[in-house]
């Protein structure tokens, strides 16, 4: 779906292709649960949280507005299982495109940090929204209730793997990543305290990149010297975090 341009997708989604499902939701043949939930995420991702309107999303595959209720109770559980499947699916990702980077540990790193950017920047506000969940009280209370201790396995996953990358890039080795969700190295991680630390401080130092690429920060975004162009800020911040990585 790399190549799929969200804004070229079809407003009417009855439309909508196998491939097209597939930008934004988790099947390729969905039922109407499924495209509520995909066309909730496109619909926030070209409005906003703040121009999200639930009747929108029903319009476009000519479904009842009571089909909301009747599938998530409400519109804040609409947004809250929205929320666990795009960082799910941007999770995954980042398994597949480490995997089919280069055999090179410094690679396999820049590759990651670079489908991050690309994922912040195809997702606009959702970006914010899976990390920060502060678009309304409700939603961010909902995702907790619902779906907490799974994203907090998701993102001990999301973090075993940067941990492995910076072992790798450390030790000069290469690990084949055969985990997955069920049985990330936790333990083998948490035995190497620093190599954590320094992951989190990646995270954090991604997630400013990576908000500020997808909102393109007011007061920055108007900068039009040559020695501060987006281009070299961004090179500059990721050269630092390849550089936190080694160590």
């Amino acid at each position: 779906m790399a190549g799929k341009n969200l804004f070229n997708l079809p407003i009417d989604a009855r439309d909508y292709s196998e491939s097209d499902w597939l930008v934004f939701g988790n099947s390729a043949n969905p039922n109407t649960r499924q495209k509520l939930l995909a066309l909730t995420i496109e619909e926030i991702v070209k409005n906003g949280p703040g121009g999200f309107n639930v009747k929108n999303v029903c319009d476009r595959i000519d479904a009842k507005y009571a089909l909301i209720n009747y599938y998530f109770t409400n519109k804040e559980m609409l947004i809250a299982e929205a929320s666990a499947l795009t960082y799910r699916k941007s999770v995954d990702n980042y398994k597949m495109v480490i995997l089919a980077a280069p055999k090179d540990a410094e690679q396999r790193l820049r590759a990651f940090i670079k489908a991050e950017m690309d994922w912040f920047r195809k997702m606009g506000s959702w970006g914010l929204l899976v990390s920060y969940p502060i678009h309304s009280q409700e939603a961010r209370d909902l995702i907790q209730v619902n779906y907490g201790k799974e994203l907090k396995k998701y993102f001990e996953y999301y973090l075993s793997m940067i941990g492995t990358l910076i072992l790798d890039l450390r030790k000069g080795s290469l690990s084949d990543f055969n985990f997955d969700l069920t049985n990330y190295p936790r333990a083998t991680l948490l035995s190497h305290p620093g190599v954590v630390m320094d992951g989190i401080s990646m995270v954090w130092a991604a997630h400013g990149l990576n908000v500020w690429i997808a909102g393109q920060q007011m007061g920055s975004a108007n900068l039009t010297s040559p020695k501060f162009s987006h281009k070299k800020l961004i090179s500059h911040h990721v050269e630092k975090m390849v550089t936190l990585a080694r160590g």
